[in-house]
């Protein structure tokens, strides 16, 4: 590994779009990594390292792509450009803030299907209390499918056209 200094040195990088030509496939983004060549690497043989290399940021202009890295030593340096998947964060919290909602939806939605259930009068005579109590069900109803299926749909293709059948009449009952 190189000679290390005290002071960190920046360097930036203009990415050319005519470089970049290639057009980027969906589902996928491009990742701007900073790297040196490492002779040492390899077994002696060398290759790209990120020792002591980080990429500070990348901003999109009219030409290209600008690419800032910072280092505390000085050899020769690229930066790597790859295509990686996106994401849209992290899939776990997603999912907990997805059951979180859901359930909370699903209890005050039974409170409300109670509450006018004890309108049993009400209920008959008054028309939009009875429309209510069906926007309650269908809502429940359609709420309750989607936390059912929601990953066995994604695995079974039967069970993903079931899922969004139920679903889709669920939630358009609510019309």
């Amino acid at each position: 590994v190189p000679e290390n200094f005290t002071d960190k040195v920046i360097i930036e990088f203009n990415v050319k779009d005519e470089v970049l030509n290639a057009p980027v496939p969906s589902g996928k983004r491009r990742e701007y990594t900073c790297v040196f060549w490492n002779p040492d690497a390899n077994e002696g043989t060398g290759g790209w390292s990120r020792s002591g290399v980080a990429r500070l940021n990348f901003t999109e202009t009219e030409n290209g792509t600008q690419v800032t890295c910072e280092t505390f030593h000085l050899t020769s340096f690229v930066v790597l450009v790859s295509l990686v998947d996106v994401t849209l964060g992290e899939p776990l919290a997603f999912d907990v803030l997805t059951y979180i909602g859901c359930g909370i939806s699903i209890l005050f939605l039974i409170n409300s299907i109670i509450f006018f259930l004890c309108l049993k009068k009400e209920l008959i005579t008054k028309v939009h209390n009875y429309v209510h109590l069906n926007l309650c069900i269908a809502l429940t109803l359609g709420l309750i499918v989607f936390l059912a299926g929601v990953d066995t749909a994604t695995s079974v293709p039967i069970a993903c056209k079931v899922v969004t059948a139920l679903m889709h009449y669920c939630f358009l009952s609510v019309f």
